[in-house]
């Protein structure tokens, strides 16, 4: 979950990441690719040892489910 209109700081992890966007919207970026616009029922992979940045672009919150694994 995010609060509206707010960037998190780029976030790199040792396990890829699953998410699925809930309700809100947001922009993705994922270190080498292209920044991408997500909107509610869109899902990503976020490989492992990539950074990746998620800004809220709704003006409600931002909610989203994800799964960690190796």
């Amino acid at each position: 979950m995010a609060s509206p209109r707010r960037a998190d700081k780029p976030y790199n992890q040792d396990h890829d990441e699953w998410v699925l966007l809930v309700s809100g919207s947001a922009s993705l970026w994922i270190e080498g690719e292209d920044e991408r616009d997500l909107r509610p029922g869109d899902y990503v992979l976020i490989p492992a040892h990539r950074s990746d940045r998620v800004t809220s672009t709704a003006k409600r919150e931002l909610r989203f489910g994800a799964v960690h694994f190796s």
